[in-house]
């Protein structure tokens, strides 16, 4: 797994001042969806507790802290501390099991920068699921990371299909963007051939239900005064016009700039 180093957790304070024993595995359990905005973590020390604090927003739960992140950021997080992941279980919600060997202890001063321990942990053994999620378009498209957008669309051998693949949830590149309101990113995706249509799976939601409920202006109008509803009926696009109705049903009587309605009437 390819660790963020955006902002790098300083492992100096997980050092007591009593050594501990070698070789002793620590497990800890994360959980969380991969389209949630925070996660839940059990059996923190109180350390490590202040160290992901220093990053994230938290709250306590029963037997653990909830962490106001996605939960692959703290697990990126948690390996920086030592950790690495073990197993997973689930689909919809994933719980992770990671653990770090306690070693001997260390100079306050050291940054383990140079400790065997912390280049063991730098690669860590994620499913095949959660390596794709986080290497491919729908982790950059989820973040906003339009730089990273274009230099995997550039990489790709078949741009077509990277565009529109779908996560294990069903979800594609542009149903992140979407709902988090990337609009850039969304424009880009299009144009490079995204499929406006595709249905997650639980809930059948298109990228513009998730762009209705990030809150998104499904109704906008371009300086024609046309809509998307305009469009999609001009383009005699039926099924697009159905989900932009069924979203967002005043624009079928919102009237461009020469008094046209998206349906074919004038007013």
């Amino acid at each position: 797994m390819e660790v963020k180093n955006t902002q790098n957790i300083s492992t100096n304070s997980l050092v007591g001042d009593k050594p501990e024993l070698e070789g002793v595995l620590y497990y800890i359990a994360v959980k969380g969806s991969l389209h949630a905005f925070d996660c839940a973590v059990f059996g923190l020390k109180e350390e490590e507790v202040k160290a992901l604090e220093a990053k994230y927003p938290r709250s306590i739960i029963v037997n653990g802290v909830a962490f106001k992140t996605n939960v692959l950021n703290a697990v990126n997080s948690l390996v920086q501390l030592g950790y690495k992941v073990i197993s997973s279980t689930g689909e919809t919600e994933i719980t992770w099991t990671m653990q770090r060997e306690l070693t001997m202890d260390h100079p306050k001063e050291c940054d383990h920068s140079n400790c065997a321990g912390a280049s063991a942990h730098a690669s860590v053994c994620q499913t095949l699921t959660e390596m794709d999620w986080e290497r491919g378009l729908w982790y950059a498209a989820f973040n906003g990371d339009k730089e990273r957008v274009q230099i995997l669309i550039d990489k790709a051998k078949n741009v077509k299909d990277v565009i529109t693949a779908a996560d294990n949830a069903g979800y594609t590149a542009l149903h992140y963007a979407a709902r988090n309101g990337y609009v850039d990113i969304c424009k880009m995706l299009l144009q490079y051939g995204a499929n406006i249509d595709a249905q997650t799976k639980s809930a059948r939601a298109t990228p513009l239900h998730k762009a209705a409920a990030s809150g998104a202006t499904i109704d906008a109008q371009d300086v024609d005064g046309e809509t998307a509803l305009h469009k999609a009926m001009l383009n005699k696009n039926t099924e697009l016009a159905n989900i932009l109705i069924q979203t967002c049903p005043k624009l079928e009587n919102i009237t461009d700039h020469k008094g046209r309605l998206p349906l074919g009437e004038n007013v």
